[in-house]
């Protein structure tokens, strides 16, 4: 049998279900994949396939042509994830195509993140190790506990997180606490330089706008989450947060709301994203917010404002 894995790379939540995978599947094909945009298989395994081989996406869902045409092939197909936009794309695919019925298996909980799904199917019986759950609980937006930020924070000050093999992510899978506590007492320090470091950039590049009809707040800032906006002036004007990046293929743009009548996943789907209800995200070639006016009025003396 031959095993093939896909992951999201994008985040620590799909690179954590790639270290997962690699040590429940020794010797498994590891293919990272960019989820922003549209999923695309590698030709080869949309193709050279066998009865009795396994694939899994993890924290993220191909195209539908290419989830028909690997599972046309025969092997047994798993998908893990926790994107209610990715669920219902699955059940259409399902709905429409045998194979698709027959091949594939979501395993699906969406107020869990990648990572933790990962753990359970994979290794049923072993407790999740505390880097894992860290990990996941930042995903879903699990805040309460103070280390699940300071982990996250620590962790991006790891060097090449990318690789797989590195000894960040053997020490995260074995469960030693002693890392756990190590990279949390780093995260401290750093998670206090880049709040104040955003939280100032912001009050002076944040402008309101207008996405999907709904009154916004944007930011040109990536490598962050919605927390930049959490100093925002009358919050409660915004519908919509939005930060976004410039790439070689255009603008990638992530859309916040904790309005409980807003759905990001649903809105960004409609622009070919995708996500949960209270963050997702889409891409297109143009910058599509209209420039409005700083969204705070008054920035404090002694903050650069460009």
């Amino acid at each position: 049998m031959s095993v093939y894995v896909y992951y999201d790379c994008s985040d620590f939540d799909g690179k954590c279900c790639g270290a997962i995978a690699k040590r429940r599947y020794r010797g498994a094909g590891l293919f990272p994949m960019m989820t922003r945009g549209k999923v695309r298989i590698r030709e080869e395994h949309c193709s050279g396939l066998a009865r009795g081989d396994l694939v899994v996406f993890m924290d993220g869902l191909p195209v539908e042509e290419d989830l028909v045409r690997v599972a046309a092939q025969g092997p047994t197909v798993v998908v893990i994830d926790h994107h209610r936009t990715n669920m219902e794309r699955y059940a259409k695919a399902r709905e429409a195509t045998d194979c698709v019925k027959e091949r594939v298996l979501m395993v699906y909980r969406e107020d869990w993140a990648a990572c933790e799904i990962a753990w359970c199917w994979m290794f049923p019986d072993k407790i999740m190790p505390d880097g894992v759950r860290l990990l996941g609980r930042y995903d879903v937006w699990d805040h309460e506990d103070p280390i699940v930020l300071e982990f996250q924070y620590g962790a991006r000050s790891v060097r090449d997180t990318s690789d797989l093999s590195s000894d960040f992510w053997k020490d995260l899978i074995s469960g030693r606490m002693s890392f756990v506590n190590r990279i949390a007492e780093g995260g401290r320090f750093v998670k206090d330089y880049v709040d104040e470091t955003n939280a100032r950039y912001v009050r002076a590049f944040a402008f309101e706008t207008e996405a999907f009809g709904m009154p916004a707040v944007a930011v040109n800032l990536g490598h962050c989450n919605s927390l930049v906006f959490d100093d925002l002036p009358e919050r409660g004007r915004f519908k919509l947060m939005i930060t976004f990046v410039r790439r070689q293929d255009g603008f990638a743009y992530t859309v916040f709301s904790d309005d409980p009548d807003v759905d990001c996943g649903e809105l960004c789907a409609k622009v070919g994203g995708g996500g949960h209800k209270g963050a997702a995200g889409f891409q297109d070639e143009k910058m599509v917010l209209p420039v409005g006016r700083r969204a705070w009025k008054e920035v404090p003396d002694g903050e650069e404002t460009g």
